[in-house]
């Protein structure tokens, strides 16, 4: 297309146009409903949500959650994986005299962004509480949700449809998550999980007090 404008001097523009009778598959609800809202033409969609393999996933039954309350936030170190809120949440809890510590795992996709991580992480005073580990395989992520108490899946991605509620929910690791990237079509808030408002350290502070409370539930 780049060869064509240049030959024609830019004469020659592309117009570009939506295949007729789309058959189109989805990966989460929001997708396929922003799809439509946007006026794809579809003929036919599905709606195809991922899975994992649950004898490798294996579920670790739990009487309760430790203390120290262990919490992973698994993720590309980016703004839109929200990583920082897990610092703001940890500082929350500490407030709430509630032991915590923190595992921050994921590839960096932003220098910037993974700078103030770490410049937070100093000027909080948090660093004995947070350990911070490079991207890993999902045969590594096994023992870490199952050693884990939570998972907090921070992620302001509307799309996609994230792995991680339901790997860590398949080994017995409790969500909280924003419900992005699919995980609001997964969990079923105060049932198999927490959906929570973006930001809100303090109300999931509080859950967390009541999980405590009432260790059967």
């Amino acid at each position: 297309v780049q060869l064509v404008r240049a030959f024609s001097r830019n004469r020659l523009k592309p117009r570009w146009s939506w295949p007729t009778n789309l058959w189109a598959y989805f990966n989460s609800d929001f997708a396929l409903k922003h799809s439509q809202a946007m006026g794809v033409p579809t003929r036919m969609t599905r709606l195809i949500y991922s899975g994992v393999d649950t004898e490798k996933f294996a579920f670790r039954p739990r009487t309760e959650i430790g203390t120290p309350l262990k919490i992973l936030v698994p993720g590309r170190i980016e703004p839109d994986k929200g990583t920082i809120d897990a610092l703001r949440l940890l500082a929350t809890l500490r407030d709430y005299q509630i032991d915590a510590n923190l595992t921050l795992l994921g590839k960096v996709f932003n220098d910037l962004y993974a700078q103030e991580l770490q410049n937070l992480i100093l000027g909080m005073g948090l660093g004995t509480e947070i350990t911070v580990l490079p991207m890993q395989t999902h045969l590594e992520m096994i023992p870490l949700y199952q050693q884990a108490d939570i998972c907090f899946f921070p992620s302001r991605h509307p799309y996609g449809l994230s792995r991680v509620p339901l790997e860590a929910a398949a080994c017995g690791c409790l969500i909280f998550t924003y419900g992005n990237e699919g995980s609001k079509n997964i969990v079923v808030n105060d049932q198999n999980g927490f959906l929570v408002n973006q930001g809100d350290y303090e109300g999931i502070a509080q859950q967390i007090l009541g999980l405590y409370q009432d260790p059967e539930k």
